[in-house]
């Protein structure tokens, strides 16, 4: 039930508690990017819910905060794979629901229905995150009841929704607001404001580069000889961690994912210079005081012209969100809300 009124992350499914009404075979959401359960097996009854962390999340410190942003960001600070085994790391920091759930590692036989709440309490009573429950349910449910968002926006359909079976159908509540939801979707908006925080965090990219290059710096070199092959080579596609904790480039098709990508971007140094190339043309578009509309073709033109890059190089435009991904991986950074500005642009 979305309404427009309504918080995008705010989902609740209400049932009369008799699970035997569910009985749909084929319509079910396969290949999570968790882990796969042990024993996957089909059930005549299984029916769950899926929101942000922020709605299910039971940590008593993270739990505590309403910024959806804040809590993905202290959840990745203690479920991130580079966090959790290092061997310099706190125990006492890491989230012991997860650590539960990382150990039991298999649907633990679940049937019936399970709204937000229910997936809450099945988490505290068995020690187990609740989010992670319900994302590796996805795998064996019968039916997901979600929000729009998760079926029409590209960036995040493409983690949940693009595994949907063939055969599934799909019910839309309140249809008439899907028109929105999409205008929304596919829509950014970015201020001065947004602009001089990307700068900063090219800054701290910049510095962050300069680190590894004196402690790790054939890191950065097996990343560069992956984007070479592709991005489907890369640890950027292969990582299911990584895959849970963030978006993938909604405007990446097949083909082009097993691109290599531009040579002017490969290198973490060269990106970097790339992206402030971007940031001071789009600076430079909000000093006019007149107000503009461009065409996508006339706006990569103009920015081209003023760079003056060749054709092969303003190619990496494409690629940029995902580049972004694999080097927050490569420098193993999970303060993510952090570089929201420079996600955003």
């Amino acid at each position: 039930n979305n309404h427009q009124n309504e918080n995008k992350d705010d989902i609740e499914m209400k049932h009369n508690g008799n699970s035997n009404t569910i009985d749909i075979e084929n319509s079910h959401i396969g290949g999570s990017p968790l882990n796969k359960p042990k024993f996957i097996k089909k059930r005549k009854n299984l029916c769950v819910c899926l929101s942000a962390r922020r709605n299910l999340c039971i940590h008593p410190h993270v739990s505590q905060f309403d910024d959806p942003s804040k809590v993905d960001s202290l959840c990745r600070n203690r479920t991130a794979s580079w966090i959790r085994n290092s061997q310099n790391v706190n125990k006492n920091h890491l989230c012991k629901y997860y650590e539960g759930f990382e150990s039991i590692g298999t649907d633990a036989g679940l049937e019936g229905i399970y709204s937000l709440n229910d997936l809450k309490e099945l988490g505290k009573s068995k020690g187990w995150c609740p989010y992670f429950l319900s994302r590796q349910l996805l795998n064996i449910a019968n039916i997901v009841v979600y929000n729009y968002q998760y079926m029409l926006d590209p960036k995040i359909s493409n983690l949940v929704s693009k595994d949907l079976s063939k055969d599934a159908i799909v019910v839309f509540d309140e249809a008439h607001n899907i028109d929105n939801i999409c205008i929304e979707a596919l829509s950014v908006k970015i201020d001065r404001r947004t602009l001089h925080g990307a700068s900063n965090n090219l800054t701290n990219l910049n510095k962050a580069v300069n680190d590894m290059q004196k402690t790790d710096a054939q890191r950065l070199q097996s990343e560069y000889e992956a984007l070479v092959a592709g991005l489907a080579s890369s640890s950027l596609l292969q990582d299911t961690d990584l895959a849970s904790t963030l978006v993938a480039n909604p405007v990446l098709a097949d083909d082009l994912v097993k691109e290599a990508v531009p040579g002017n971007i490969r290198k973490a140094k060269h990106f970097l210079n790339f992206c402030k190339s971007f940031i001071e043309y789009l600076r430079g578009n909000m000093s006019s005081n007149e107000v503009t509309v461009e065409e996508s073709v006339i706006f990569v033109n103009k920015f081209r012209a003023s760079t003056r890059m060749r054709e092969n190089q303003i190619l990496a435009l494409k690629f940029c969100h995902d580049r972004l991904q694999s080097l927050f991986r490569t420098l193993r950074i999970a303060d993510l809300d952090s570089y929201n500005p420079l996600t955003t642009v």
